[in-house]
């Protein structure tokens, strides 16, 4: 494992879909977060989850990016 990867735990902030809905219409913020608004899909599901350790980081990270 990268060990520079984990060093922060770093988390991303939540996902803005109204913001998302103003870049262009071929890129992918917009069209993800057209999916996410047409099927309800919540992508903050993850929104104050903490990992707990270098292996829970990365599942989470890993549950975060799963469907891009």
């Amino acid at each position: 494992m990268l060990p520079w990867l984990n060093c922060d735990r770093y988390i991303p902030p939540a996902h803005d879909l109204e913001t998302l809905l103003t870049y262009p219409p071929d890129s992918l913020g917009y069209i993800d977060a057209t999916q996410m608004k047409k099927t309800g899909f919540d992508p903050n599901l993850h929104v104050g989850m903490m990992a707990a350790s270098d292996a829970h980081y990365v599942e989470l990270r890993l549950s975060q990016t799963h469907d891009l």
